[in-house]
């Protein structure tokens, strides 16, 4: 089943990747790819490719938010200090060690931004080497075949749309985890990476064909599925890897559902 899903997922999304990289050249290999195409399909419902988050003018007071490395710095660290205050105060001071926890606050958004900047370059670096090399094969051995890359190769195409997708990823996510908290219903845990780097692919799609408004879509969506995802999914895993279920991209949820779905059907039949 795997093995399927990798063969086809780069496959039912790369109309959409097209339109991101205005090319032919690579492919979308990720497991935030139903977050991906949901916001391809959809997000032109939302607005045009012409309001694209890279022409947003931004007022000069904000401007430096436009910088990504920047802006994620921002974010991070906004969100870390809220978290500190609402935390456990031993739990804060154990984590902060010997600084205060502003300046602890701080220094995490700016390791988080820091590792980013580093991992979006090294992408940059890698598909300057992969790419011509993977070329050779596909001429070899399998014509016509393009290399499908991890989710911070569309990064660059809309470096904006990256942080508008983290922002509303965020925002849905802990409204859900405010309703579920409220009602009982669930207690779930926002994982940053994962608000991040799915909710960035997604918003990135987005915007190819929604502008901004598709790009606030697309990390909704990916917010909606982790917050939901999350609920639903623990309780399944509670007696093998509960931890899954937190540390996880939305197609991870799809895949564990249709599993443990045919799991159960074979075990009827069985």
């Amino acid at each position: 089943m795997i093995a399927l899903y990798w063969t086809f997922q780069p496959l039912y999304l790369h109309k959409y990747m097209k339109k991101v990289t205005d090319s032919d050249e690579i492919a979308y290999g990720h497991t935030s790819s139903i977050a991906a195409y949901l916001a391809g399909r959809f997000g032109h419902l939302f607005g045009k490719p012409e309001e694209s988050t890279e022409k947003i003018k931004i007022p000069k007071r904000i401007e430096f938010m436009k910088d990504v490395t920047v802006g994620t710095a921002f974010i991070i660290t906004i969100i870390m200090l809220l978290a500190s205050f609402f935390a456990d105060k031993e739990v804060v001071v154990k984590q902060a060690g010997n600084l205060n926890f502003v300046i602890w606050g701080i220094l995490q958004g700016f390791k988080f931004a820091a590792g980013i900047t580093i991992l979006l370059y090294g992408v940059r670096l890698f598909l300057a080497e992969i790419v011509p090399a993977f070329r050779g094969i596909s001429q070899k051995l399998i014509p016509g075949a393009r290399p499908a890359l991890d989710v911070p190769v569309v990064f660059p195409y809309a470096p904006t749309a990256v942080l508008v997708g983290f922002i509303s990823s965020t925002l849905v996510f802990l409204i859900f985890m405010l309703i579920f908290g409220l009602t009982g219903y669930a207690t779930i845990v926002p994982s940053m990476i994962m608000l991040f780097f799915p909710a960035a692919g997604a918003a990135v799609f987005g915007n190819a064909v929604g502008g901004w408004k598709g790009a606030a879509f697309g990390g909704a969506i990916n917010g909606l599925f982790l917050a939901i995802g999350q609920a639903l999914t623990w309780p399944m895993l509670s007696n093998t890897a509960p931890e899954l279920a937190v540390l996880a991209d939305p197609d991870w949820y799809v895949i564990i559902w249709v599993i443990m779905g045919v799991g159960k059907i074979i075990k009827a039949i069985f």
